[in-house]
């Protein structure tokens, strides 16, 4: 099911957006919106494993911090196809430093994020045996211990955004000319921090 809607991407978030973002299946559905495409609260509910009530206050939400958006307005609520707005979350370059409203509401929003990344990688370690060689193959999980300074940290860090940009670019190409036959949804994430401890 994949959107063929052309839609507005996300707006900067505010606290008060991250407040609305923050909660787990919230985010979930926002999430299983940009992988699958168009969906009604019905279906999105079964593959979320929730209830169809409960997708609809969430896609409601969503609706209201234009993260979501009916892509067939007029139709019954029940009935009501969904489309995520594509964009996602971009939290300014300082949020660990910004004012604390803005501060501890990203806080609340990346600790949702990360907990929806765990999810989706228990996720994909139920379904990867049914999958065939050639896409559980290129599949990797890994993490790697270095020892680097502070110059060298944000020189990783900017190479690696420039990779998964590169990629991304691509698939919205994709996404906008219709033509993403043969592909999948490809769940991508990235966490680059120095080991957690008092600095000293």
């Amino acid at each position: 099911m994949q959107d063929r809607t052309e839609l507005d991407e996300t707006p900067d978030p505010s606290p008060e957006i991250l407040d609305v973002l923050a909660d787990p299946y919230r985010w979930r559905a926002y999430e299983t919106l940009r992988a699958f495409g168009v969906m009604t609260g019905w279906q999105l509910a079964r593959v979320m494993g929730t209830s169809e009530a409960a997708c609809l206050k969430h896609l409601d939400a969503l609706e209201g911090v234009r993260f979501a958006r009916p892509v067939d307005a007029a139709a019954s609520r029940r009935q009501r196809v969904w489309a995520a707005v594509p964009g996602g979350v971009r939290l300014r370059d300082d949020w660990m430093n910004a004012e604390p409203e803005y501060r501890d509401a990203s806080l609340r929003w990346v600790n949702v994020a990360i907990v929806t990344h765990g999810h989706l990688m228990r996720d994909w370690m139920s379904w990867a045996g049914g999958w065939p060689v050639e896409w559980r193959e290129p599949a990797e999980m890994y993490d790697y211990m270095m020892h680097l300074d502070a110059g060298e940290l944000a020189q990783l860090v900017e190479e690696s955004k420039a990779v998964y940009r590169r990629w991304w670019e691509l698939s919205r190409r994709r996404e906008r000319e219709g033509s993403v036959e043969g592909t999948r949804p490809v769940y991508a994430a990235s966490h680059i921090v120095p080991f957690p401890g008092p600095y000293t």
